[in-house]
């Protein structure tokens, strides 16, 4: 079988650009300024533009070409690990209050895309998590009746049941009904930039924050442009890169994709729905909004930030065979279906506590905040975090804040 060809970002490869806008030419002031031109910052500019907030949103690349240009295609409510994984680590009060967050999230995406003049090819999916391991079945129905005790529409299967649905292996499955989506991560990002905008932000791009001089009361920022943005309060959402400002956030971890050529048939997926899998190594798979197959997992900690393996070994020799690893899965669970994979790709990110965002405080600096999302949910992570990170700037959410704080 032919393996993918591309190896490249897929969204920002297929996707004109659907709207551009100005570097920083002059000097300019704000009550928040936010640094970073992906999914979580235009999210967040999005949110404190519509209440009011005088807003500046500035990126060093073109907005969405970051980490938001290899963001898998689906946003799922259990992103964050199962719900009894999350109870074991953090208690059964906050896990519950991770997932409403999520559905939350999931629910201000869904009404962007019916508000948003912008299609980002937002889609409910029912959301299948499973394992093929006799021994995990115990678990994942315990995991089921704590998703219906605290009120989510789930549907427990077991092997017979799911077998007579899916084509592959199945010891046992749960359906959470319309709990997952599909869409373009980087269509979302111009989106919500869109609707900063209309609401009184101002995004520059191509605009890189080379210093800010004090984070006192207002603080300067100077940009590669040389000019400057006086601002009361700075919001980071730079993904990894806020490592460069804050210590101790995670280890980087690397994760692959491919993705299919268009599909004309959807043999053995009811609903195109997004599935997971619990057992190692996980991987999840989801439709793409023109209708490919999206398959991503395969993470590792092992490859550093120069793309070499454990610091002299180069990584390509690793990323060939978790593509290969991941196109052989695929054609594992729909045997039914032709695939021909097209794009393959990696991507960084870090690997935060329990995969839940972290969304903060700076340490040392009292007027300026940060959030980092990323990994196989980062975009409904970002829109998490961008909830959240309007109502810590305005201090209306002390305790939902400290449920993703970096030290809990």
């Amino acid at each position: 079988m032919k393996s993918a060809s591309k190896n490249i970002p897929f969204w920002t490869d297929i996707n004109s650009v659907p709207s551009r806008f100005p570097w920083l030419d002059s000097n300019d002031s704000c009550e928040v300024c936010i640094i970073g031109g992906g999914v979580t910052g235009a999210l967040t500019a999005m949110n404190f533009a519509r209440s009011g907030v005088d807003t500046i949103l500035v990126t060093a690349h073109p907005l969405g070409y970051g980490g938001t240009s290899r963001a898998p295609s689906c946003v799922r409510f259990d992103g964050t690990g199962t719900l009894f994984s999350l109870s074991e680590k953090i208690g059964n009060e906050c896990a519950m209050q991770v997932y409403y967050a999520q559905k939350n999230a999931l629910d201000a995406l869904e009404q962007l895309a019916n508000d948003s003049e912008t299609d980002f090819g937002f889609n409910l999916r029912d959301c299948v998590l499973y394992t093929n391991d006799p021994t995990e079945k115990n678990n994942l129905f315990r995991e089921y009746q704590m998703r219906k005790n605290y009120g989510f529409d789930v549907e427990f299967l077991g092997g017979e049941q799911a077998r007579n649905i899916f084509a592959f292996d199945i010891e046992a499955a749960i359906i959470s009904k319309n709990l997952a989506a599909e869409l373009d991560p980087y269509l979302l990002t111009h989106a919500a930039a869109v609707e900063a905008v209309k609401n009184g932000a101002r995004v520059y791009e191509n605009t890189k924050i080379q210093s800010i001089s004090d984070f006192s009361e207002n603080c300067v920022l100077t940009a590669s442009t040389r000019r400057k943005i006086t601002a009361s309060t700075i919001v980071l959402t730079l993904g990894r890169e806020c490592s460069d400002y804050v210590s101790g956030l995670g280890q980087c971890h690397s994760s692959a994709a491919v993705l299919s050529e268009p599909l004309e048939h959807f043999e053995d997926w009811p609903g195109k729905c997004v599935i997971s899998c619990l057992d190692h190594p996980s991987f999840t798979v989801s439709s793409t909004p023109d209708n490919r197959l999206f398959i991503s997992g395969a993470a590792s900690s092992i490859i550093d930030e120069k793309g070499k393996l454990k610091g002299f070994i180069p990584a390509h020799a690793l990323e060939k065979k978790r593509y290969s690893m991941l196109e052989e899965t695929a054609r594992e669970l729909f045997p039914n279906i032709a695939l021909k994979f097209e794009y393959c790709f990696s991507g960084t990110h870090v690997a935060t506590f329990a995969g839940m965002p972290v969304i903060d405080n700076h340490p040392n600096y009292q007027n300026c905040c940060y959030a980092v999302s990323g990994g196989e949910n980062s975009v409904l992570i970002s829109a998490t975090a961008a909830n959240v990170l309007t109502k810590l700037c305005n201090g209306t959410v002390a305790g939902r804040s400290s449920l993703f704080a970096l030290r809990r």
